[in-house]
């Protein structure tokens, strides 16, 4: 039981061990020292130098904290020694070596009547006990230990028992260590047990390595243009490039896809002025913000009513945008999209949660085809396949377990920046 947790306890024996152990006094020795009434100290690091040193004020610092974790300390051992009902025992470590003898030095100090300076420098409950023992009437063993001095004893009508253990006298004294008994033969069966159960592997281990979830976006990272948050200096007059694909994106998963599509064969005068209107549609209904919608570029949007993407979006029985999903594919075929070694064994054909969201899944009465809207710019037709060609696999093939048994029959990618639909 801790000290603190002793508090308004009685026991009728109590024994208080490890008093040797050493206060935490590494209040004392931070880089900054703060105190609530002296301020703080820092210690000074000489320009181009190395090292550090202690200013007066860290040095005083460190001497207050000092003497309130040594008051602390008082009052525990004043706990742990009220405790007790009937009998005390405390166990205090002597302590000396060869070159060393706390009781010598803690005579010399009460010899000399420098109490106090002593107890200003105890760093463990022993500190203290050895001192209040030496002056103890009944402390003549200790003092003895201590070399004879003659020492003032304390007024006190308590009695106590000294016992010094014989198995820690100084080591000149100490008996000479008896030889180490031979070492017991093996026992085989035991040994083989052992090693099989330190060499135990777990059966399934390759699976630590495979995530239990995936998104398609990060399976084709390498494909992603990285996105930059936009400087503090820049003007919010232009776009960036991603907020410009953000845009196109925006416009185009809350298009009228009807009205568009009633002005796609018209003049462009008039394909502008509906894809203006429903700019102001989407600005006022909030589907775009107004800084963003006011920003579009109609001229590509009127580029993707003339294209092939939008006559296939025409001809669909269905249009689905933003399709999120998310399906269970192979370990083998995640970790080969992410470059990764394949696993091994049984591993291989574990699953493998797979989440996205697809741009556009075009429904007809046999088929499907996918559609996906990229923003990239300095991109070839080449670049684009290479680019997101496992991508739009991994859209595939979740969406044909949605949409069993219907296939898909075509995958493309229109881009914006270059006006053109791309199969992959």
């Amino acid at each position: 039981m801790t000290i603190h947790r002793s508090k308004g306890l009685q026991f009728p024996v109590v024994f208080v061990a490890d008093t040797a152990r050493q206060f935490n006094a590494a209040d004392t020795r931070q880089p900054v020292l703060l105190h609530r009434v002296w301020g703080a100290g820092l210690r000074l690091r000489p320009e181009g130098g190395e090292g550090a040193y202690k200013t007066a004020a860290y040095t005083a610092l460190s001497t207050v904290h000092a003497a309130e974790m040594r008051s602390e300390q008082m009052r525990l051992l004043y706990v742990a020694l009220t405790r007790a009902q009937d009998k005390l025992i405390l166990t205090v470590p002597l302590g000396i070596g060869r070159t060393s003898n706390p009781f010598a030095k803690a005579a010399a100090f009460l010899a000399a009547g420098a109490g106090e300076t002593l107890n200003a420098q105890a760093g463990s409950f022993a500190d203290w006990l050895r001192a209040a023992l030496l002056v103890h009437p009944n402390g003549g063993p200790l003092r003895r230990l201590a070399g004879n001095l003659e020492l003032p004893f304390a007024d006190t009508r308590s009695t106590i028992a000294l016992t010094v253990q014989a198995d820690v006298l100084p080591p000149e004294e100490a008996p000479a260590e008896a030889e180490e008994p031979p070492r017991p033969e093996a026992d085989p069966a035991l040994v083989e047990t052992l090693r099989q159960g330190f060499g135990w592997r777990y059966p399934a281990a390759a699976l630590a390595d495979i995530p239990a979830k995936v998104s398609v976006t990060s399976l084709v990272h390498a494909a992603e243009q990285t996105t930059l948050e936009r400087p503090g200096f820049l003007s919010k007059d232009g776009l960036t490039a991603a907020e410009m694909g953000t845009a196109l994106h925006a416009f185009l998963e809350h298009a009228d896809f009807g009205a568009l599509a009633a002005v796609r064969d018209a003049e462009d005068d008039a394909v502008l002025a509906a894809v203006r209107a429903e700019r102001e549609r989407q600005a006022a209904a909030q589907l775009t913000p107004p800084a963003i919608a006011g920003k579009l570029d109609v001229y590509k949007i009127l580029r993707f009513v003339r294209s092939e993407a939008f006559r296939r979006i025409c001809g669909a029985e269905n249009v689905l945008r933003e399709l999120a999903f998310i399906t269970s594919l192979p370990a083998a075929e995640v970790m080969a999209a992410q470059g990764r070694a394949l696993p091994d064994g049984p591993a291989a054909d574990a699953g493998v949660l797979v989440q996205g969201i697809a741009d556009i899944v075009l429904v007809y009465p046999d088929h499907l085809e996918l559609l996906d809207y990229k923003t990239d710019r300095r991109k070839t037709p080449a670049d684009f396949v290479r680019a997101y060609r496992a991508q739009l696999e991994f859209y595939a093939k979740a969406i044909e377990k949605r949409f069993a048994p219907r296939r898909v029959t075509y995958k493309g990618i229109y881009s914006l920046e270059l006006g053109e639909l791309i199969e992959v």
